[in-house]
């Protein structure tokens, strides 16, 4: 069984945070007129011997991508918009489509890969990338 897990840029301070993911919509009055919007949320729980403890942040909803279950060949942790690399020479971004993760624009399943690319970033940081 893989490891379902996300990742997101925190909106307080831009960095990245990596764990559960949720989402719900929270009901503001704004000049009186009530505003609906979407909140995202990654954290972690974590146990330290004796209590259970979560930490969520609150997360831009465009930036969160599913960890994909594979590394690449330098052990890295692989997911949805990361930029990888091949032969120094193909670049290529992980997205989900047809139930399965897939590498555009070669359109090759990435699972066919032994993962043996390299992240070189993502379509958040590095959009020159694309």
């Amino acid at each position: 069984m893989r490891e379902i897990k996300f990742r997101g840029k925190r909106i307080d301070n831009g960095e990245w945070v990596y764990g559960d993911y949720y989402k719900k919509h929270v009901y503001d009055i704004i000049d009186g007129v009530e505003k609906n919007r979407l909140v995202c949320y990654i954290g972690l729980q974590s146990f330290d011997g004796k209590n259970w403890w979560n930490e969520y942040f609150e997360v831009d909803h465009q930036t969160v991508g599913q960890y994909t279950g594979r590394k690449d060949g330098n052990g890295a942790e692989v997911y949805e918009g990361d930029f990888l690399l091949f032969d120094d020479e193909e670049t290529d971004t992980v997205v989900w489509s047809y139930s399965s993760w897939w590498l555009t624009p070669i359109e090759d399943r990435l699972d066919d890969y032994a993962c043996g690319g390299e992240i070189i970033g993502n379509i958040h940081d590095n959009p020159e990338l694309a």
